[in-house]
């Protein structure tokens, strides 16, 4: 019998409690062909258009289903002080992944307390994120907890910058 994991950080977490030699890790991949093929298919400005944002706006997004280990509460906290920093220009942060659980009503009420209301769209959950890559400025990645997501390996192969905690796995991908 033999664990895997996606990342050696998380194979450490699991040290106290599997035998020496009973596991393995296998990375995270994605497709690096099939989204370079939908890269050049995406058109940033027309998908930015589609998306309501001009090209004057900084658009940051969030990929992944909101929950707290996810950490887009952390997110939205810091959304006022990156609104402050850009001086006068536009930002949109659009968080991908909107499941109807009471984690999501938390973040509509930060939102609301924190005046957010036309810098953040939420997105329901959809395998289709690639126009969000092409079309943004940033990704975030404000996981608490975190193997080794694919989201990051995505934005590297959409070429997006990435901004992340140092969550387990997510340091040794970056």
């Amino acid at each position: 019998k033999r664990l895997l994991f996606v990342a050696a950080a998380t194979e450490r977490l699991f040290s106290d409690w599997r035998e020496p030699g009973t596991t393995a890790v296998i990375p995270n991949g994605i497709d690096t062909a099939r989204i370079a093929h939908e890269r050049e298919a995406l058109d940033r400005r027309a998908v930015r258009a589609e998306l309501g944002v001009d090209d004057q706006c900084y658009m940051i997004t969030c990929v992944g289903t909101t929950t707290r280990r996810k950490g887009q509460d952390v997110l939205l906290s810091a959304m006022p002080a990156v609104i402050s920093g850009l001086k006068g220009r536009n930002a949109k942060l659009f968080l991908v992944g909107a499941r109807e659980i009471d984690f999501l009503d938390l973040l509509r009420e930060m939102i609301g307390k924190l005046g957010l209301h036309e810098y953040v769209q939420l997105v329901p959950e959809t395998p289709e994120v690639g126009q969000y890559y092409a079309a943004s400025d940033v990704v975030v990645i404000p996981s608490r907890e975190e193997s080794a997501p694919l989201v990051s390996l995505e934005a590297f192969a959409y070429g997006v910058p990435l901004v992340s905690t140092p969550a387990f796995g997510l340091s040794e991908q970056l």
